[in-house]
């Protein structure tokens, strides 16, 4: 986007199941903590995932601003000093020449001066967006998330761009309220259809006031010590060492009916 977060959930839904005959040893190092889901919400408001008929959507509006745009372009006025006067052009009437000489270098200083003030304030307006422009980038590149991009397209693609610009420079973090945008399509689309640029800025920052950072807990993995066959939780670890146990055993004595008769126990209660 011009001015200024998908959230990692970790799914762990595989069964682990124990083989009839026998329980295979795993020696896997444990799975690094789950960190905390990073989360921007508005208060009030329930975020609402992008689907393709969004993504339509908002491209429909973006070409519809875009060829807008470019009418407008084609038909501002453009200032005309117009051709330097000529004798002739004055029916060689010399006081009317000298009058309208005069007029014609007063109306080309101003054009001048005209372009010289516009180009100095586009310097200054220029410069100040782009540190606005670049404290936005170092606030969304802090952001946990990975989606930002799209989160900016998004808004880009929807909004007026002197709204853009707004958010980007005077929003308090606008990375935040960019991302909030994307979270929440449906102040997208108010913001896009509200004809008043003045009321479309206050409601962002109405909007921004509620914005709320959130961490969530993501789902914890299944118990390691526990694996669950039907409704009969197993002691892994136990299960393990006493197999382990009769095993050695049986390679001393050659005699395998203990171990037989363990895993039938075992089969037995859990399957209740």
């Amino acid at each position: 986007m011009a001015d200024e977060h998908n959230e990692d959930v970790l799914d762990l839904t595989e069964e682990q199941q124990i083989d009839d005959e026998t329980l295979e040893e795993t020696s896997e190092a444990p799975e690094a903590e789950a960190q905390d889901e990073f989360a921007i919400e508005l208060e009030g408001e329930e975020p609402v995932e992008e689907t393709p008929l969004i993504r339509q959507l908002r491209a429909e509006v973006r070409d519809a601003k875009r060829e807008l745009a470019e009418r407008r372009k084609a038909d501002a006025p453009q200032v005309v000093v117009g051709e330097r006067p000529t004798l002739e052009a004055c029916d060689y009437d010399e006081d009317k020449f000298a009058t309208e000489l005069e007029q014609w270098h007063e109306r080309k200083a101003q054009a001048a001066e005209n372009e010289r003030k516009a180009e100095q304030a586009a310097q200054v307006r220029n410069q100040e967006f782009e540190r606005a422009v670049s404290t936005y980038r170092s606030k969304a590149a802090a952001l946990p998330v990975k989606d930002f991009q799209q989160a900016e397209e998004a808004v880009r693609g929807a909004l007026p761009e002197l709204l853009q610009s707004a958010i980007i420079q005077y929003a308090d973090d606008p990375a935040k309220v960019v991302y909030a945008l994307y979270k929440h399509p449906q102040k997208i689309a108010q913001l896009a259809d509200e004809p008043d640029p003045i009321k479309a800025i206050k409601a962002v920052w109405n909007m921004e006031r509620n914005i709320k950072v959130a961490t969530r807990k993501p789902p914890p993995p299944p118990m390691a010590a526990n694996i669950q066959r039907g409704s009969a939780p197993v002691a892994a670890n136990d299960y393990d060492k006493q197999l382990e146990a009769l095993e050695k055993k049986a390679e001393r004595t050659g005699n395998r009916t203990e171990v037989i008769a363990f895993k039938r126990a075992h089969r037995e209660k859990a399957n209740g």
